[in-house]
């Protein structure tokens, strides 16, 4: 097939990915059920089996407590003891089970903040004497 664009025809030529037998005794097999990394849904069901589970190294589930552990800095004064101490929580989040929990106890934080503030600011609307309600 002729190129293109002349960008194609400066391209390297990858042909050689397409030709040859296929290496398949090299491919890994699919990992049993037991063995996959629980999606993040799955993680956050309370499931005393799956509270078990070694956290993985890598996945969907170590993101979210990245992120929550962001929520709970954003949350706090910003002190320098208080990000120390959120961010030694980490190696102790070692399952599937600590990792929900810690998720669960930021996302209440949350909520109680949230919701303080959503009163503080209806009192700050109804203190307001040019406000007609």
């Amino acid at each position: 097939m002729p190129s293109l664009t002349q960008r194609d025809a400066k391209a390297n030529d990858l042909s050689y990915l397409l030709t040859g037998a296929l290496q398949t005794e090299h491919l890994e097999a699919p990992l049993p059920p037991e063995a996959r990394e629980p999606d993040l849904a799955a993680a956050m069901i309370d499931d005393p089996e799956l509270d078990l589970r070694p956290l993985p190294k890598y996945g969907n589930i170590n993101g979210a407590v990245v992120l929550a552990m962001k929520a709970e800095v954003d949350l706090s004064d910003g002190s320098p003891e208080v990000k120390a101490a959120i961010k030694a929580k980490a190696p102790t989040i070692k399952t599937v089970g600590d990792a929900r929990r810690y998720i669960r106890e930021v996302v209440t934080k949350a909520d109680v903040a949230r919701k303080a503030r959503g009163a503080a600011m209806l009192n700050i609307l109804l203190d307001d004497p040019d406000l007609e309600v």
